[in-house]
């Protein structure tokens, strides 16, 4: 199946249709969280999945069953046909095929060790229900990221290998996400929801990319740059971007923050103007 290599913000059609696997929830969500507060005539279906022979499950929709969907590459246009009784065409196609734990053919239960969902739970110390064995990257399902997995891979050998000296432990503080759809969505850190969940106590504040001249010259004003920061020091707790090279400019943020940097850090560091990076010290 051929899809568009981008995706902009308001290129979402009447009707637009997402596929997805293992993460249909998190589709589900955002679309009615977000693109629904934005286009609140968008109709739309989700496809879990894709079976061996090519046809696709509907999970939610509007309109009848849709089995199986097919591409027009002359027009552009992604049709699902409704198993011989109509068609239901779209002008975008979202494929986020997610990700799952690798652990089929591990033979986990003859180790004893306990599964969710796939998944082998682990404490910091990356150790499983036994003691002795250890699950990093993707089939302990907690960032399924290469960084992380890394990460995790070297706090598992160490502890393996140091027993008679204190365990390491992952630290979360500095998890980081990156979405690469246009606009790119980039975090670090705490998310405002997650400091409501959790009571700390937190400041915030976002700056628009279309007031920035960078984004102006380059005609990208669509995204923002957001902190949240401890009220006492200024200490970032979390920064989001939103926006053109948005994963890159997040590394600035995380250098900052790993030092325990503060607002005031980035305020008084010269950001060069025009440049994407000036958006960071905005928010300042």
């Amino acid at each position: 199946m051929k899809f568009p290599e981008r995706f902009k913000v308001g290129q979402f059609s009447k009707f637009s249709i997402f596929v997805c696997k293992n993460s249909v929830k998190t589709i589900r969500d955002t679309i009615d969280s977000v693109l629904l507060q934005k286009y609140p005539a968008l109709e739309y279906i989700i496809i879990d999945g894709a079976s061996t022979d090519g046809t696709l499950d509907l999970i939610r929709g509007y309109g009848s069953q849709i089995s199986r969907v097919i591409s027009e590459p002359d027009n552009g246009i992604y049709e699902g046909m409704n198993k011989g009784i109509g068609i239901a065409t779209g002008e975008i196609i979202l494929q986020a095929l997610g990700r799952r734990p690798h652990t089929d053919g591990l033979n986990l239960e003859a180790a004893g060790v306990t599964t969710e969902n796939g998944r082998i739970p682990v404490n910091a110390e990356m150790r499983s229900n036994q003691p002795h064995i250890f699950a990093v990257g993707d089939v302990n399902g907690l960032h399924e990221v290469v960084h992380i997995a890394i990460q995790q891979g070297e706090i598992a050998a160490y502890n393996a290998t140091h027993a008679d000296q204190p365990q390491r432990t992952m630290d979360d503080r500095l998890k980081t996400n990156i979405v690469f759809t246009d606009p790119q969505v980039a975090s670090v850190g705490f998310t405002e929801k997650e400091c409501k969940a959790q009571n700390i106590p937190y400041l915030g504040a976002s700056y628009p990319f279309n007031d920035h001249g960078k984004s102006l010259c380059m005609g990208e004003t669509h995204g923002h740059v957001k902190y949240l920061c401890q009220p006492q020091n200024g200490e970032i707790i979390g920064a989001h971007i939103v926006g053109p090279e948005a994963s890159e400019m997040i590394h600035e943020l995380i250098a900052i923050m790993y030092y325990r940097g503060t607002v005031y850090d980035i305020l008084n560091i010269p950001h060069y103007h025009p440049s994407k990076f000036s958006e960071n010290n905005y928010n300042c």
